[in-house]
């Protein structure tokens, strides 16, 4: 009798220890898949998010911007009358054109140039 209940209790106990193992990998197989599901969904929001860039070159180089003075904020204001607003998040620097369309560029220096050239190209439709 004896016998019987120490080999029930030595099965038992080899059953609790495989079932241990058994849950073990499976912790570790969902760690895996979880941090699987948040690169994945890391990347998707990295590309829905990053600015998209117009051009690796300037294509704003070749504009002649007047002297302007930067207003309160993120406004500036042209020589000629011209006003827009210049915006900036997490180091990159943007307008919107005439298209409603934000434009993002390298450098305030070129933001200001598109800027320029938006509102060059929208007083010219209006005439």
């Amino acid at each position: 009798m004896e016998d019987t209940t120490t080999l029930f209790i030595v099965l038992g106990c080899i059953a609790v220890v495989v079932l241990q193992i058994i849950m073990i990998a499976k912790f570790f197989q969902m760690a895996a898949d979880i941090r699987n599901l948040r690169n994945v969904a890391f990347t998707d929001y990295q590309e829905r998010h990053s600015p998209k860039w117009k051009s690796d070159n300037s294509p704003f180089s070749e504009v002649k911007v007047p002297p302007y003075v930067q207003g309160d904020g993120d406004v500036i204001f042209f020589e000629d009358g011209k006003q827009g607003i210049i915006y900036q998040e997490f180091g990159t620097f943007s307008f919107i054109d005439n298209d409603e369309i934000q434009v993002f560029c390298h450098s305030k220096k070129e933001a200001i140039r598109g800027l320029y050239h938006a509102l060059s190209q929208q007083k010219e439709s209006e005439n």
